[in-house]
């Protein structure tokens, strides 16, 4: 991996990047201000209940706007769509080509894009836990007891989405198709919690592996994260075989 190339990415990139850091704030902003509306809402205790029907009306409600729904979609959507971009494209795919002309090998220039989004990825799972965490500190909440036992699954959800957005960027020329693939697999990713938490479809869901079966009670399971890691290797590789075989104009 070159260094350069990574650091360049950074340059060219920030401005996206603190538009999706204040998203994920902002959602923080908002999950605390509409507590004392939303917190006792039927609808609101159902939906914890996909994750976790043990839990208090307070923490469910904790648990659905940050680990279970707002890291994972806002953070999802930014490495699922900064993915795709960071091989899609004919500007793109032209500034590719130039560094390939020097020549530069091409696990390089891969592995310094890969580098680039799991950084991105980190950094933005610690912006929404540390949001999360200030708001509900300043509004005298009382901290869930697991939240913070949350991010690394998370991080390792959302950066594989993050893969998969590349992969995709890489073997489809439309936009358009990513964004419909990106919903439905969305929707995927959370059926098996809607059928019913507990029930042997939750293992379909890698979201069920950055979660777990329980989330907010218990230790992080450690199998569940090399399940990620796993998974996350395997669609890496994928894309880096891909990109290899990919002709740039």
């Amino acid at each position: 991996m070159r260094l350069d190339l990574f650091k360049d990415l950074w340059m060219e990139r920030r401005r996206g990047f603190a538009f999706w850091c204040l998203s994920v704030a902002g959602w923080s902003v908002i999950a605390v201000l509409c507590y004392p509306v939303l917190g006792d809402d039927i609808w609101v205790e159902q939906l914890a209940g996909w994750f976790n029907p043990l839990l208090d009306a307070e923490q469910g409600y904790w648990l659905v706007v940050f680990p279970a729904l707002g890291l994972p979609v806002l953070g999802g959507a930014y490495a699922f769509w900064e993915g795709g971009r960071l091989f899609k494209g004919r500007a793109v795919r032209n500034a590719i080509a130039f560094l390939l002309a020097y020549p530069l090998p091409r696990w390089q220039v891969y592995l310094s894009r890969l580098a680039y989004l799991f950084s991105g990825c980190f950094l933005l799972t610690m912006a929404g836990f540390l949001s999360g965490t200030v708001m509900l500190l300043l509004t005298g909440h009382t901290l869930p007891t697991g939240l913070w036992g949350l991010m690394p699954g998370t991080l390792l959800f959302v950066f594989f989405l993050g893969e998969i957005g590349i992969l995709l960027g890489i073997l489809s020329k439309s936009f358009w198709l990513d964004r419909i693939a990106g919903l439905i697999l969305l929707f995927l990713l959370y059926l098996p919690f809607g059928l019913k938490s507990g029930s042997n479809a939750l293992p379909l869901s890698p979201l069920f592996f950055a979660l777990g079966e329980s989330p907010l009670v218990g230790a992080v399971d450690m199998v569940n994260l090399l399940v990620l890691v796993m998974l996350g290797i395997v669609v890496g590789v994928a894309g880096g075989y891909a990109f290899e075989r990919l002709e740039l104009e």
